[in-house]
């Protein structure tokens, strides 16, 4: 039996770190602080959203990496699509076509067996330290959205995308729900717009440009092929980002709550 070595660090994120397990497989290990509830819950999501037909690398069970949990995965031959644009950002709009085709095709499934979007939305809000009336206006078109039993990822961005030679995997599944595809796409494009485009040796002018324009091209792409409306998507705003204040992202802290406060008039 192979066993997963803690020092091969292959990628990380907040809550979690990647590491290598053997040539087929990697291990997704929980920073210490996380207990194994949340190891268990991801597994029962990528589980259902496998089942639906979105791209979601194969699980093989759970593992503990010195008294760490962490759930065995299948390694994914291929590139991150973030990788790819920091490699060539003049490529954007193939990018952002590619970005927009892996969405569209993860909110064309259904499932009744994941939670819905937006109950967790509304836990989040009030966990959220914001002012009592941005709370309110949250809740309060959040009672109006559309609701529905479409795939939702959670966290979709280029960081969460690998582009193979044959089709497109997505993994990080941590945050998958069901409800209405503009809710997901709400969410992605706060990620896209709230980050930088990579692009080493370009001018900060010609990096925004490059980032507005593989925005627009995503936005344009999803809507389209899903018959979105963009105003729908629009409304999803607020609540969206009075949620992810509950998350703790200290960078984003200043920037979230001053669009808060513009939202709310």
């Amino acid at each position: 039996m192979v066993t997963p070595n803690p020092d091969g660090q292959i990628a990380a994120g907040r809550t979690s770190v990647v590491i290598e397990h053997g040539d087929d497989h990697v291990v997704k290990l929980l920073r210490p602080g996380f207990d194994t509830a949340s190891i268990e819950r991801e597994a029962s999501l990528m589980s259902a959203a496998r089942d639906a037909g979105a791209p979601v690398p194969a699980s093989h069970g759970q593992i503990e990496v010195d008294g760490r949990p962490g759930l065995i995965l299948d390694r994914v031959d291929g590139e991150l699509l973030s990788d790819e644009i920091a490699l060539d950002p003049m490529r954007y709009r193939q990018w952002a076509r590619t970005l927009a085709a892996t969405h569209a095709d993860i909110l064309s499934r259904s499932s009744s067996d994941l939670p819905r979007r937006i109950d967790l939305l509304a836990e989040q809000i009030e966990r959220a330290d914001v002012e009592p009336r941005i709370r309110s206006a949250a809740l309060d078109v959040l009672g109006k959205a559309p609701d529905g039993d479409t795939v939702l990822h959670g966290d979709f961005h280029p960081g969460n995308l690998f582009v193979t030679r044959t089709d497109p995997v997505v993994i990080d599944w941590a945050d998958a729900a069901r409800g209405h595809p503009s809710a997901d796409i709400a969410r992605t494009l706060w990620l896209l717009t709230g980050t930088e485009t990579p692009g080493e040796g370009l001018n900060r002018r010609v990096v925004d440009r490059l980032r507005k324009g593989f925005v627009k091209q995503y936005l344009t792409r999803v809507t389209r092929t899903l018959g979105v409306n963009r105003r729908l998507v629009e409304a999803w705003r607020l609540p969206i980002l009075t949620a992810r204040v509950s998350e703790g992202i200290e960078s984003e802290e200043a920037t979230i709550t001053a669009e808060l406060r513009r939202l709310i008039g």
